[in-house]
């Protein structure tokens, strides 16, 4: 569950934009949460693997064991890539609900403004803007802990595809007539897919 989620006592206003949040941010949200450090930790640890297969197919050309590691390298970084969706979805879906929040607590206000309001309408209307500010400035820290973690999470990413494309031209460099033709195959598939996206 999003930690801005959990408020105690949010009534009204707060409750309404809260539950509109639930759904597609919430969901997203946990996912990211729950495997952030998971894949992170295991995209470290495969750039690891890498290079200290490259280092020992340099000296043995195992064709097989490249073209194994690479397609578990490009496997890993696909399953990265989705994650980092999510997170950007629920970042997004995060500050969505911080301008939502913000536009209500100016309409509060305004409210708060009105002559002829009773001094317990406005007590009341006074604490709902102090409920939603808690949640807004909440909401302000799940935002940045987001975004934090997405900006380390992409250089990861880049970091495993840089070593991802070194093992390609290992494969294609060092492995003879095999590793050159089976670069040649990769690339045109790789063509093709781009090609079928546009389409």
């Amino acid at each position: 569950m999003l930690p801005w989620l959990i408020v105690p006592a949010v009534g009204g206003a707060a409750y309404l934009v809260l539950w509109a949040l639930r759904g597609k941010a919430q969901a997203e949200y946990e996912h990211w949460g729950s495997t952030y450090l998971q894949v992170q930790g295991r995209l470290r640890r495969h750039r690891e693997v890498i290079a200290e297969h490259v280092e020992f197919a340099q000296q043995c050309c195992d064709f097989h064991s490249l073209c194994e590691l690479h397609f578990a390298s490009v496997k890993l970084a696909n399953e990265a890539y989705r994650l980092l969706r999510d997170a950007q979805v629920a970042e997004s879906e995060t500050r969505q609900a911080i301008d939502t929040l913000k536009a209500k607590m100016e309409e509060i206000y305004s409210q708060t403004k009105a002559p002829g309001l009773s001094r317990l309408d406005r007590e009341k209307l006074h604490s709902e803007l102090a409920e939603l500010k808690q949640v807004k400035e909440s909401l302000f820290e799940t935002a940045g802990t987001i975004s934090k973690q997405v900006g380390h999470f992409r250089t990861e990413v880049r970091r495993l595809n840089e070593k991802t494309r070194g093992l390609k031209r290992t494969i294609r460099d060092r492995c003879g007539s095999r590793g050159a033709e089976w670069c040649k195959r990769l690339e045109a598939r790789t063509r093709e897919r781009g090609l079928c996206r546009v389409a």
